[in-house]
């Protein structure tokens, strides 16, 4: 029997990966509570992401820096407006897309008919070791255990045309190949384990322009991603490290051919996308963040060591020397692009 809720709360901040993942729940919502009213607490980071997905009908975006880092008055100062813009709301169902009961305070003064998150000890609710975290987003929603779990979808985002990123793509047919250099820190977690060595990308790079003459390669992250730059200077890149937006990268994505990078956000945003992308895996399970999407490939060489997988949901192993990611060489990830560019 399906129940018709009214007026559904999602709490969710950030980061880019975890919020892609958990667009999950669209559907399910969709399909459990149709014509439900989707409020969505968010970082600004992902804002504008969440902005182009229109089956949100409100988003309540908070400084998502200050939440995690900030002061204690700094902090107070967020959950306050938040409070103040839902105070006496009624919602009939609120999900905090969370482990940790700390993301609760910033629906404080709603009322709550039903309230979920991720449980610790309540097996229905838990987000399960080795399982695809999209479909453990999913199932706060369809609240389902069995053989019966569902493929989650993700919804479509809006894209208009873009002419900034069309005049820098090359409209030849030679191949349009993108790499994802940095990225992969968090600001709770740190993540900087899942990184693979910059200067493996440098030689990748150079043997890419050898074997696929004529091609563009192009370079795509944040703002934060600019040190990467000065490892390329040497080579006939295109630079956009820090002058694309979420929106302008998923439009970048869907006229390139492949992309290529480690565990990052922006990885995930290619799920959003047409792009063909290749990953490469060390501390993480590569099945809790990939599923059975058909256009994504990925090299794990953790698996054959005795400390991988080191993150345990929250956080990552103590490591200075992330061999599970220096041991994957170039020349596996050049034979890994030439079985899908083929």
């Amino acid at each position: 029997m399906k129940l018709y809720y009214k007026r559904i709360l999602i709490i969710k901040i950030g980061a880019i990966g975890d919020a892609v993942m958990s667009l999950s729940m669209l559907n399910e919502i969709d399909k459990k509570y149709p014509g439900a009213e989707i409020t969505w607490i968010c970082g600004k980071t992902i804002a504008p992401l969440l902005k182009s997905v229109e089956r949100i009908n409100k988003i309540i975006v908070v400084d998502d820096t200050e939440l995690l880092t900030g002061s204690f008055v700094a902090r107070f100062k967020v959950l306050s407006r938040v409070w103040f813009l839902i105070a006496f709301k009624k919602f009939d169902l609120v999900i905090s897309a969370y482990k940790h009961r700390g993301y609760e305070l910033l629906a404080l003064t709603a009322i709550k008919k039903d309230f979920r998150s991720f449980s610790l000890k309540d097996r229905k609710n838990q987000m399960i070791t080795g399982r695809y975290h999209s479909s453990e987003y999913a199932r706060l929603i369809n609240e389902i255990d069995d053989w019966q779990i569902p493929e989650p979808v993700l919804p479509k985002v809006n894209l208009t045309t873009n002419s900034k990123i069309d005049n820098i793509i090359d409209k030849s047919d030679h191949p349009r190949i993108i790499l994802v250099p940095a990225g992969a820190q968090n600001l709770i977690n740190g993540g900087l384990q899942r990184r693979w060595p910059i200067e493996y990308y440098h030689s990748l790079a150079k043997q890419l322009i050898t074997t696929y003459k004529e091609c563009s390669l192009i370079l795509a992250g944040s703002k934060d991603d600019l040190w990467a730059y000065e490892n390329f200077k040497n080579l006939p890149v295109i630079n956009l490290l820090g002058m694309t937006t979420l929106i302008d990268l998923i439009y970048l994505y869907n006229r390139c051919d492949l992309l290529i990078t480690h565990d990052t956000g922006l990885f995930h945003l290619a799920k959003l996308s047409s792009i063909k992308t290749i990953i490469l895996f060390g501390p993480v399970n590569p099945i809790e963040r990939v599923g059975n999407h058909k256009n994504i490939n990925w090299i794990w060489k953790g698996a054959e060591l005795p400390c991988s997988p080191c993150y345990d949901g929250k956080s990552f192993a103590d490591c200075n020397n992330n061999i599970c990611m220096k041991n994957i060489s170039v020349e596996a990830v050049m034979a890994k692009i030439a079985e899908v560019m083929k």
